[in-house]
Protein backbone atom coordinates (compact mmCIF):
# COMPACT_ATOMS: atom_id res chain seq x y z
CA UNK A 1 0.00 0.00 0.00
CA UNK A 2 3.08 2.49 0.85
CA UNK A 3 4.26 1.69 -2.70
CA UNK A 4 1.06 2.18 -4.05
CA UNK A 5 0.80 5.71 -2.52
CA UNK A 6 4.41 6.62 -3.50
CA UNK A 7 3.56 5.42 -7.10
CA UNK A 8 0.60 7.54 -6.82
CA UNK A 9 1.99 10.70 -5.94
CA UNK A 10 4.74 10.35 -7.97
CA UNK A 11 1.95 10.30 -10.46
CA UNK A 12 0.46 13.32 -9.47
CA UNK A 13 3.76 15.42 -9.51
CA UNK A 14 4.35 14.33 -12.92
CA UNK A 15 1.01 15.41 -13.96
CA UNK A 16 1.29 18.54 -11.79
CA UNK A 17 5.02 19.14 -13.74
CA UNK A 18 3.50 18.35 -17.10
CA UNK A 19 0.80 21.11 -16.45
CA UNK A 20 3.13 23.41 -15.46
CA UNK A 21 5.34 23.33 -18.35
CA UNK A 22 2.19 23.37 -20.58
CA UNK A 23 1.66 26.29 -18.90
CA UNK A 24 5.27 27.44 -19.69
CA UNK A 25 5.35 26.59 -22.75
CA UNK A 26 1.86 28.93 -23.64
CA UNK A 27 2.86 32.13 -21.56
CA UNK A 28 6.17 31.48 -23.80
CA UNK A 29 4.28 31.32 -26.80
CA UNK A 30 2.21 34.20 -26.02
CA UNK A 31 4.85 36.37 -25.20
CA UNK A 32 6.72 35.43 -28.47
CA UNK A 33 3.97 35.97 -30.94
CA UNK A 34 3.07 39.72 -28.67
CA UNK A 35 6.86 39.93 -29.20
CA UNK A 36 6.85 39.36 -33.14
CA UNK A 37 3.70 41.54 -33.21
CA UNK A 38 5.36 44.41 -31.38
CA UNK A 39 7.86 44.07 -34.21
CA UNK A 40 5.73 44.12 -36.64
CA UNK A 41 3.94 47.38 -35.31
CA UNK A 42 7.11 48.91 -35.21
CA UNK A 43 8.50 48.20 -38.80
CA UNK A 44 4.73 49.48 -39.91
CA UNK A 45 5.43 52.56 -38.11
CA UNK A 46 8.83 53.05 -39.00
CA UNK A 47 7.60 52.28 -42.82
CA UNK A 48 4.58 54.71 -42.40
CA UNK A 49 7.17 57.63 -41.03
CA UNK A 50 8.92 57.03 -43.79
CA UNK A 51 6.35 57.60 -46.07
CA UNK A 52 5.53 60.70 -44.34
CA UNK A 53 9.13 61.96 -44.70
CA UNK A 54 9.75 61.27 -48.30
CA UNK A 55 6.63 63.05 -49.14
CA UNK A 56 7.06 65.84 -46.84
CA UNK A 57 10.97 65.68 -49.11
CA UNK A 58 9.21 66.01 -52.07
CA UNK A 59 6.75 68.82 -51.06
CA UNK A 60 9.55 70.39 -50.32
CA UNK A 61 11.96 70.16 -52.95
CA UNK A 62 8.60 71.02 -55.45
CA UNK A 63 7.79 74.46 -53.07
CA UNK A 64 11.87 75.21 -53.71
CA UNK A 65 11.39 74.79 -57.46
CA UNK A 66 8.48 76.95 -56.93
CA UNK A 67 9.99 80.03 -55.70
CA UNK A 68 12.89 79.60 -57.29
CA UNK A 69 11.46 79.55 -60.44
CA UNK A 70 9.32 83.09 -58.95
CA UNK A 71 12.33 84.50 -58.41
CA UNK A 72 13.91 83.95 -61.71
CA UNK A 73 10.42 85.45 -63.36
CA UNK A 74 10.97 88.06 -60.90
CA UNK A 75 14.15 89.35 -61.70
CA UNK A 76 13.42 88.88 -65.80
CA UNK A 77 10.46 91.65 -64.98
CA UNK A 78 12.88 93.58 -63.31
CA UNK A 79 14.86 93.59 -65.92
CA UNK A 80 12.57 93.97 -68.53
CA UNK A 81 10.90 97.19 -66.67
CA UNK A 82 14.85 98.55 -66.22
CA UNK A 83 14.88 98.04 -70.04
CA UNK A 84 11.52 100.01 -70.71
CA UNK A 85 12.74 103.07 -68.58
CA UNK A 86 15.99 103.65 -70.47
CA UNK A 87 14.54 103.01 -73.96
CA UNK A 88 11.81 105.81 -72.88
CA UNK A 89 14.82 107.80 -71.50
CA UNK A 90 17.01 107.44 -74.87
CA UNK A 91 13.54 108.76 -76.55
CA UNK A 92 13.16 111.20 -74.79
CA UNK A 93 16.73 112.37 -75.11
CA UNK A 94 16.75 111.99 -78.98
CA UNK A 95 13.66 114.19 -78.97
CA UNK A 96 15.53 116.97 -76.81
CA UNK A 97 18.57 117.20 -78.58
CA UNK A 98 16.06 117.05 -82.19
CA UNK A 99 14.05 119.80 -80.41
CA UNK A 100 17.39 122.04 -79.55
CA UNK A 101 18.85 121.00 -82.81
CA UNK A 102 15.38 122.63 -84.26
CA UNK A 103 15.74 125.61 -82.13
CA UNK A 104 19.21 125.95 -82.95
CA UNK A 105 18.45 126.35 -86.95
CA UNK A 106 14.99 128.46 -86.04
CA UNK A 107 17.78 131.04 -84.36
CA UNK A 108 20.62 130.48 -86.74
CA UNK A 109 17.80 131.02 -89.76
CA UNK A 110 16.95 134.25 -88.03
CA UNK A 111 20.48 135.40 -87.56
CA UNK A 112 21.15 135.18 -91.55
CA UNK A 113 17.95 136.89 -92.27
CA UNK A 114 18.36 139.61 -89.93
CA UNK A 115 22.56 139.37 -91.50
CA UNK A 116 20.73 140.21 -95.04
Amino acid sequence: QLEEETLAMAERQEQNRERELKKTYARQALQYAAKESMQEVLAKRAAADEARALERMKADAELAKLKEAEKRSRKAQMQKDALDVLAIQVREKQVRAQAESNYEAMIAAGAKEEGA
